[in-house]
């Protein structure tokens, strides 16, 4: 006989079968839950998060691809994250949910989160520096803590990068940043549960479409843009190659 089921779950009108880990879609918003033991772990995520978050959680990703560990790094992701497969920006997601619950009652959440993705590592069978874990602990730390006031440092620590915020009002954009010439098109969902899709494009170039936020590579330069809920921050920074992704 095969595992018998733990339980049922009721949010809105839909009956669950509970399981170890669930993401259960519910209007603008996901419900996030976590079965351990005896106990049940509730968060409730906005998917149109505050721009300081999708700025933070964007960079965290970009340290990552733009490492030179950068397999390594993701196969410890894959562990924290408890999948074996998934594009890059739903492992992070995943496994910012996870760390964001298991260090919830930590003293020093950063340096919990450090602990917790040298044990990853360990697991994983993967020899990586202290140091490097730590770095990406920072970075996810900052995903995980990022606030609205928090934005402009951000921004102001990125090496190398041109940096501006705008408005979203529904009209396409025409920007240029670092003699870069941008045009962001929104499009609207299908219907008011659907968040809307961001289109970026260089003259004659289509470069991504995105409802969370964009990584990819334009010419002698990264693109990062991420979104919030009326705004968007467009980040360039000056590099040879880049890796590109979209969520």
């Amino acid at each position: 006989m095969g595992p018998q089921p733990i339980g049922s779950l009721f949010i809105g009108d839909q009956e669950l079968t509970l399981e170890p880990r669930l993401v259960v879609p519910f209007g603008r918003r996901r419900v996030l839950v976590f079965h351990e033991g005896r106990y049940v772990h509730f968060k409730v995520q906005d998917e149109a998060r505050a721009l300081a978050t999708m700025v933070a959680e964007a960079l965290a990703l970009y340290f990552v691809q733009e490492s030179s560990r950068r397999e390594e790094l993701f196969t410890v992701l894959k562990v924290v994250a408890n999948a074996v497969v998934g594009e890059p920006e739903d492992l992070l997601s995943r496994a910012l949910e996870r760390i964001d619950v298991v260090t919830a009652k930590a003293p020093e959440k950063q340096g919990a989160i450090e602990k917790y993705l040298i044990g990853a590592a360990r697991a994983a069978g993967v020899v990586l520096a202290d140091e490097l874990l730590c770095e990406l602990a920072h970075h996810l730390y900052r995903a995980l803590t990022a606030t609205a006031t928090d934005l402009s440092a951000i921004l102001e620590q990125i090496d190398n990068a041109e940096t501006a915020v705008y408005q979203l009002t529904g009209e396409p954009l025409s920007l240029e940043l670092a003699s870069c010439r941008l045009t962001v098109r929104q499009y609207r969902g299908r219907d008011e549960d659907t968040l809307d899709q961001l289109v970026v494009m260089l003259p004659g170039q289509l470069v991504g479409s995105f409802s969370r936020y964009l990584i990819a590579s334009i010419p002698s330069a990264t693109l990062i843009c991420a979104r919030g809920e009326q705004d968007l921050a467009v980040i360039l920074i000056r590099e040879e190659g880049g890796r590109s992704t979209s969520g």
